[in-house]
């Protein structure tokens, strides 16, 4: 699994965030923090009206180095270019004429993750989002599922999608395997608990099968543990004594 880890570790520097004309300091902040906080690669800005670095990385904790580092460039084509990546995904959340496939963040996720090369995810402005000669240059378009609201700022739009690809680079540990019961004890625990019952009320003259089949399904269907059975049979051997021996001479049951 380390090797795992250290695989999508490599692909996500390899996630560049190219921002075209942000407006505000404070998105650039937080989309350098989202990238920080998941690994991704660069941060470039495109004609970025009013760069503050001062108020950016104020709203950027502990990612300063990406405000610092940040590429700034004249234009779309000229990011794609500098950052010489494999792959160009847009961002858009209003359909387009053009027939640029269309991807949600799980699409991204596998692209990303389990094929080579590097990637450039593209995010237009705060108010209109990318034009289409933007993603025209684009080979995907991201589209992040929303209600029909769909009010996410620049910042949240590229922390949901850093977020989602940090999910998927995590690999779910397998649960420790535990050896189940076996058959053999299952059948003595009903046997210890069709004992405890035939020393009670409950059977009368009653056959037993119709009892011993309900405790074998529903054993079956618990799939317990062999020490979970063994300590169930141990609880039924205690029952099974005081039903015999009456209470305790200090008068406890």
């Amino acid at each position: 699994m380390a090797a795992e880890l250290d695989t999508f570790d490599q692909q996500l520097a390899a996630v560049h965030i190219v921002l075209v004309a942000p407006r505000s300091a404070g998105n650039i902040g937080g989309a350098a923090r989202a990238m920080a906080n998941n690994g991704l690669g660069r941060l470039v800005l495109v004609a970025p009206p009013a760069f503050d670095p001062d108020r950016a990385r104020w709203m950027a904790p502990r990612a300063h180095q990406r405000i610092d580092s940040a590429l700034i460039v004249g234009s779309v084509a000229e990011a794609i270019d500098a950052l010489e990546v494999t792959r160009v995904v847009g961002t858009s959340a209003r359909p387009r004429r053009l027939e640029t496939p269309s991807w949600d963040p799980h699409m991204l996720a596998r692209t990303v993750l389990h094929e080579t090369g590097s990637t450039a995810i593209v995010f237009g402005p705060e108010d209109y989002g990318l034009d289409n000669p933007s993603v025209a240059r684009c080979d995907a378009v991201l589209r992040i599922p929303t209600t029909s609201h769909s009010s996410l700022n620049l910042a949240q739009a590229v922390n949901v999608t850093a977020s989602t690809l940090r999910l998927f680079a995590t690999p779910t540990a397998p649960a420790p395997q535990v050896p189940p019961a076996s058959a053999r004890l299952r059948a003595l625990l009903v046997d210890d608990l069709l004992a405890v019952l035939s020393e009670t009320t409950y059977f009368g003259r009653r056959p037993d099968t119709s009892t011993r089949a309900r405790f074998t399904r529903v054993l079956a269907s618990l799939k317990l543990a062999h020490e979970d059975v063994a300590g169930a049979r141990g609880m039924l051997k205690s029952i099974r004594h005081r039903l015999r021996v009456g209470p305790d001479p200090d008068g406890t049951t």
